[in-house]
């Protein structure tokens, strides 16, 4: 175990892609109205939402763990990561490395 390094972790990208979703069209109207004397005044809003596609992002990873000590891989998985259509590198990478801590964790019982 030179210059102290128990093992390393190898990952791997093996998928990348993007979903298209749709966000469908819809509107809502607010209004209100005033009466002053016999007389009713009305106004109205109308506000458009979605009608467009968003991507959200696809990865998937091999991440093997490497031990110095016997010289071999001592653990190995796959990893799905999907993100939100506001999901850029950083998310994703959190993402793996959460899922890479919980998944070796329960493996080992923890």
């Amino acid at each position: 175990m030179s210059n102290n390094i128990d093992g390393t972790m190898i990952i791997i990208l093996t998928d990348a892609y993007s979903d298209q979703a749709y966000i469908p069209e819809t509107t809502k109207t607010t209004g209100s109205a005033t009466v002053i004397g016999n007389t009713i005044y009305g106004e109205s809003t109308t506000d458009t939402y979605g009608g467009f596609y968003v991507s959200k992002p696809r990865v998937r990873f091999e991440v093997s763990l490497y031990s110095v000590a016997i010289g071999e891989i001592v653990w190995k998985a796959t990893t799905f990561t999907a993100g939100n259509a506001f999901a850029g590198e950083k998310t994703l990478v959190k993402s793996l490395s959460r899922k890479v801590v919980y998944e070796y964790a329960k493996e080992l019982g923890y």
